[in-house]
């Protein structure tokens, strides 16, 4: 089972990391951090094909794994928020940023769009620009019991052109 408190904790720390500024998720109920700030939202997650179970083991315990793409939404506030949000799609080539990702287990695939959303508040215009983000991961179940074949016994007939061969299989 996919743990996504280890994955969100993975986006936090990549977004508050290479951008250097504040980092919140948008559905955290506590009060809005001064400007400027990025705050994140977890949108769609999609499987990606048929998952597939692993061989099994002498003792009949398998894999089910699948990759996953989930999209992230992020929007950043304050002053140049469209720059900061093009600086953090940007930072994927950065060695340091692609090593944290790996290790962690997700990759970092697509930019979709980065819209600018400044808007009037109260009676200033607020730098405002959101991205959406798609990350791919693998999502594994483990310890799954599927049993073992112990034995099979197979008897049959098998004819050649001219003769009729009787045959026994025991598979132990």
């Amino acid at each position: 089972m996919i743990d996504f408190d280890v994955i969100d904790e993975l986006i936090y720390d990549w977004v508050s990391t290479f951008s250097g500024i504040t980092t919140i998720w948008a559905d955290d109920n506590s009060p809005k951090p001064d400007l400027p700030y990025i705050s994140l939202r977890k949108g769609t997650v999609t499987p990606i094909g048929h998952g597939y179970i692993s061989v099994p083991t002498s003792s009949g315990i398998s894999k089910i794994s699948g990759d996953r793409d989930m999209i992230v939404n992020f929007q950043a506030y304050g002053n140049n928020a469209f720059g900061k949000l093009e600086n953090l799609w940007h930072v994927r080539l950065d060695p340091g940023s692609q090593e944290l990702l790996y290790i962690g287990g997700l990759s970092l695939i697509e930019l979709f769009a980065l819209t600018n959303l400044t808007g009037l508040n109260d009676t200033l215009f607020e730098g405002r620009a959101q991205m959406d983000l798609l990350f791919r991961f693998v999502s594994q179940r483990t310890n799954i019991d599927v049993g073992l074949i112990e034995t099979v016994e197979i008897e049959g007939n098998l004819k050649e052109p001219d003769d009729t061969f009787n045959f026994n299989v025991d598979l132990t």
